[in-house]
Parts: C-alpha cells; structure tokens; sequence
C-alpha cells in the first residue's frame, strides 16, 4: 500500500482497542465529522476536488489513514491543505493522532512506477532517440558593433 507522509495531529477520538471493525467505524465518524467541518471553512471548489472523493481506511493505534484518488491529490492535501485539515480534525477528535494519506488502489510499487514514468508507454524506438552533443567550447561570432560598455 502507498502510504504519502504523516501529519499529527492534536486531540482525537479514541478507537476501541478490541474490535477493529469498531475502529473502522470510529475512523468513519470522525472523519465525517471532519469533512462537514471543512465544507464550511474551505472554498467550495478546493472542498468538491480535493476533499470530497476521499475516504477512510481505518485507525490502526493512533493512525487515521485517508484513501485519496490519486498521489497528486495526497501531496495536494498534504502540502496545502495539511494545516486546515489538523486543526479541524483535533477539533473533532480530541487527542493526537498519526495522519496517513493513502492512495485508493494503489501499492508502493504502482506509486513508484507511475512517479517515474511521464504517462506514455516507452517504446521500442526509445533507445534509437538520443541527444546531440553541445559544444560551448565553440566561440561566437558576435558583431562588435552590437556589444555594450556597462
């Protein structure tokens, strides 16, 4: 599973050690709960993209992961969201936890593949392709007349 970088979080709710079915439940509510508060602090267009089609996975310990749709989405709502999203889910929660984002289907594996690959097939031509070499050895041949005293 592809797991995009943790943020803590303060205050949070606490899961039931016993069942992890409970946890599940108790991952859903709080970040609902979190989601209806967002809604409102947040521009509706940044709310209904980056906010909207995620999900919960679950808590494991102090860990709430969220599913995303996609890496870019993740490092959207670490990188703008992250500060937003920790203060409305310690509102909500009520003790410190681990945030996760996760993305929906994905393994490690897949992640890194796609971070490398710029979304074409290579080709069997690819390696035929190369880039010629740039002398800058070479002197320019520049007019006198079009240089500057400074």
């Amino acid at each position: 599973m592809f797991f995009y970088k943790s943020a803590c979080l303060t205050r949070g709710l606490s899961a039931p050690k016993n069942s992890e079915g409970s946890a599940t439940d108790n991952a859903r509510k709080i970040w609902s709960a979190a989601l209806g508060q967002l809604q409102l602090e947040i521009p509706r267009p940044n709310y209904e993209t980056w906010l909207k089609p995620t999900s919960t996975v679950g808590l494991d310990g102090d860990t709430l992961t969220i599913s995303t749709p996609s890496p870019f989405a993740a490092e959207m709502l670490d990188k703008r969201l992250s500060g937003t999203i920790l203060r409305t889910v310690s509102r909500v929660a009520g003790r410190k936890l681990k945030v996760q984002f996760q993305v929906k289907g994905s393994t490690q594996e897949q992640h890194v593949e796609q971070a490398v690959s710029n979304g074409f097939e290579k080709s069997e031509h690819d390696s035929e392709h190369k880039v010629g070499k740039i002398d800058y050895a070479r002197p320019y041949a520049l007019k006198p007349s079009f240089s500057f005293d400074t």
